[in-house]
């Protein structure tokens, strides 16, 4: 089984000290999740399952889309 957790930071900035609130969700069982025969198609698919029921937890509305390229690191060329 699989209990989805959502933790939510008091003020949207982590740190040291911060207020937290966990949030315990309904277990979701193997059945629910929805495997039959392990696929990777059935991991995605409960993979998806189970960050709905996180996001339902913490009652966020939409969560900002994920841009990679904000990720990229840029490196600075020497001389």
């Amino acid at each position: 089984d699989v209990i989805p957790v959502t933790i939510n930071i008091k003020g949207a900035k982590y740190g040291i000290f911060k207020r937290t609130e966990v949030i315990f969700g309904k277990p979701m069982s193997f059945e629910d999740l929805g495997f039959t025969d392990g696929g990777r198609e059935e991991y995605a698919a409960a993979t998806n399952r189970i960050f709905d029921a996180v996001v339902k937890n913490g009652d966020f509305s939409k969560l900002p889309a994920y841009d990679p390229s904000k990720d990229k690191k840029k490196s600075k060329k020497r001389k």
